[in-house]
């Protein structure tokens, strides 16, 4: 097999052995989520496992990643098309909406294995991990503020950095888990919900 084939082949055995890892902690919890069950259903050897993310942390962590991006493809959810469509979108109730259909779909999947990463936090690995999401959320999120900011005017008492803080909070996986999976409002109940919270709690005004 050539040396392109192999990396070929080994890409596809971490993606399959990630999507079974997210599968399993968002399912039953990370607790029970054991590394030989994953390299059964991966069809690997637990070796495998252990060579490839060298310990449960590190699985965590390429699953919470697999569950931001929605595919193995290494980019941000801001080079993302639905956020240049944002961006094109001249209304700005259009636009917002965008934004947040996108980010629905990303907490969806992200949400369960969230509080796992808090719980985590003492692990200096995935404390680390947490760390530099949060960095990396913020700026995403600053950037959608940017150009939503660019269609209607925040309100004049909030600063950008202020907005940002706001919209990390009513598009977080906290707020999404409260309404949607404790409280049983149903993904559009929800969607709404934000679309109109955000247009008014920043931009002053309706959609």
């Amino acid at each position: 097999m050539s040396k392109g084939g192999r990396r070929e082949r080994a890409g596809a055995t971490r993606r399959r052995m990630v999507e079974v890892a997210y599968n399993l902690m968002s399912t039953r919890g990370y607790p029970q989520t054991m590394m030989a069950e994953v390299a059964t259903q991966a069809g690997v050897a637990v070796q495998t496992v252990y060579f490839t993310f060298h310990n449960k942390p590190g699985l965590l962590r390429a699953a919470f990643e697999f569950a931001v991006l929605g595919d193995h493809l290494p980019i941000p959810p801001q080079q993302r098309p639905w956020f240049s469509a944002m961006e094109q979108e001249p209304d700005f109730g259009r636009a917002l909406t965008v934004a947040v259909d996108a980010t629905a779909a990303i907490l969806k999947r992200v949400t369960p294995l969230a509080s796992v990463v808090q719980m985590l936090g003492d692990d200096p690995e995935i404390s680390a991990f947490q760390q530099m999401s949060e960095r990396l959320r913020r700026e995403g999120y600053r950037q959608m503020i940017d150009v939503l900011a660019l269609k209607r005017d925040l309100r004049p008492d909030l600063n950008r950095d202020d907005a940002t803080t706001i919209l990390l909070t009513l598009l977080g996986p906290e707020v999404y888990r409260s309404m949607v999976i404790d409280h049983g409002w149903d993904e559009e109940k929800w969607r709404a919900w934000i679309i109109q919270t955000v247009a008014e709690a920043l931009f002053g005004s309706p959609r």
